[in-house]
């Protein structure tokens, strides 16, 4: 499964940088997932039973695709009050907000490489006198983006 390229949304205003890891929720993923599942599954099983499991199985990926949606988390770097904060959010309501630090500094931004399974993800975090995990960055183009807007 080939990650996508754009997996974050990074913001640049003129004194905030919002980076959003929300997922968008496009019906077309879900058929490209469902076709195959429907096409193989009768191969494997019986008629009714590959139904059964299809059905199954095409609502699970539904869910955690709404989910993903539904549930998201945003990094807030404030450019002129110096502040770091992460929202959660469900839908546009927030349901938390951290305040990391009141003044951050951007030599403490850390990106450290995470390799599973042949694939590279990279740790966002922040490193005062704790080291808070921020968000787990999907390719290489977003850390790069990342670095430029910090800098």
């Amino acid at each position: 499964m080939k990650i996508k390229e754009k997996a974050l949304e990074i913001t640049q205003l003129e004194n905030k940088i919002i980076i959003n890891d929300r997922m968008e929720f496009q019906w077309k993923e879900i058929l490209i997932f469902a076709i195959p599942l429907l096409a193989i599954t009768p191969f494997l099983t019986g008629l009714i039973i590959s139904f059964v499991i299809s059905a199954l199985g095409i609502l699970a990926y539904i869910l955690f695709r709404f989910s993903a949606w539904v549930f998201y988390q945003r990094i807030i770097i404030d450019l002129e009050q110096t502040k770091l904060t992460v929202e959660r959010k469900l839908i546009n309501k927030v349901i938390s907000k951290k305040l990391i630090t009141k003044k951050y500094k951007s030599e403490n931004f850390h990106f450290k490489a995470l390799t599973r399974s042949g694939m590279t993800k990279y740790l966002f975090s922040y490193k005062e006198f704790k080291s808070y995990d921020l968000m787990i960055i999907q390719n290489e183009a977003d850390v790069k983006k990342i670095k430029e807007a910090l800098m």
